[in-house]
């Protein structure tokens, strides 16, 4: 699944450790909030190294299925940088 999220601004990223969810709220186009939500994560990666310069807007998303029934979403931001979740359920209603 490769929704088209291209320059949608991420607006935070909230994790929940004690029942592993994250919830992200992103701002399409239109500035209309989105929200995606992350239930039983296994793993969380969020580098913000900035190697292509500073910048809140997405590059691209990417949900594919991993081993154990779990699914990982990549999430590629403008800057450079990928933030991975790893989990067994992800839902992001993108219009």
């Amino acid at each position: 699944m490769n929704p088209n999220v291209h320059d949608w601004t991420l607006v935070s990223i909230v994790m929940t450790w004690n029942v592993g969810e994250i919830e992200f709220v992103f701002k399409d186009q239109k500035s209309h909030i989105v929200k995606g939500y992350i239930y039983d994560f296994t793993e969380l990666k969020i580098p913000k190294l900035q190697p292509w310069g500073k910048s809140v807007s997405i590059n691209s998303l990417e949900i594919t299925p991993e081993g154990n029934n779990d699914k990982k979403i990549r999430l590629e931001m403008q800057s450079g940088d990928v933030i991975e979740v790893t989990a067994k359920n992800i839902e992001i209603n993108i219009p």
